[in-house]
Parts: C-alpha cells; structure tokens; sequence
C-alpha cells in the first residue's frame, strides 16, 4: 500500500452514552475524544437549527479560537452525537477544555467519560 501513496488506519469509533442531568436534559458523552480531518475542524461552518436554534444564520470559522470555543459550547450542550461528531475535534477540545464555558453536569460527564481531566 505505501508503495501507491496509500496508508491504511484502524481507529476505534467513539461509542456514546446519553446522560441525562438533574433537571432531565440528556446529553452525549463519547467513551473517548473524536477526531476530524484537518480542513473540517477548521471549517466555516452554519449549525443546524436543532443546535443554534437562537441565531440560526450565523456562521462559525472554525480557524477563530473564540469562535470555535462558543460552537463546542453550542454542540457540547445541545448535541447529539452525530453532532459530536461532525463539529468538535478531540485535540482542539482538549486545548480549549479549561476556557469552555460549560454547565457542572456535562462538563463533570464529559472528564469521567471521556477523559478530560
């Protein structure tokens, strides 16, 4: 395979659980950190209505610390786990993990499960 410019990976798919917290609002909660290719985890991105419903025009550049910051905050709260998968990446969340503005119950879910400590 290296020999046609081809590298084959095995990666393990996080597996989710739904956590629900003491008011009953389920959330997802990966058994591990998920991983995006370089150009989706830097992305401009719109959120769908289920997750942004409050300002549904709004565009993300995924490149902008800050503006990368509020949309794990938005996914992290509001997600399921598609929506996991498909807007936050593992080592960019781990950068961000002590600057993310999160309830106590998710972010409390989020270091027992997935390993953010």
């Amino acid at each position: 395979m290296a020999a046609a410019g081809f590298r084959l990976d095995i990666t393990p798919l996080p597996r989710f659980e739904v956590v629900v917290d003491e008011r009953g609002r389920p959330f997802a909660v990966p058994d591990r950190l998920p991983r995006l290719p370089l150009r989706q985890a830097l992305a401009l991105v719109r959120l769908p209505t289920h997750l942004n419903w409050s300002d549904p025009e709004r565009t993300y550049d995924l490149a902008d610390r800050q503006q990368r910051h509020r949309l794990y905050e938005i996914v992290l709260r509001e997600g399921r786990a598609e929506d996991i998968l498909g807007y936050i990446d593992g080592a960019l969340l781990v950068d961000a993990w002590p600057e993310l503005v999160l309830p106590a119950p998710i972010r409390r879910a989020w270091e027992d499960r997935a390993g953010m400590r």
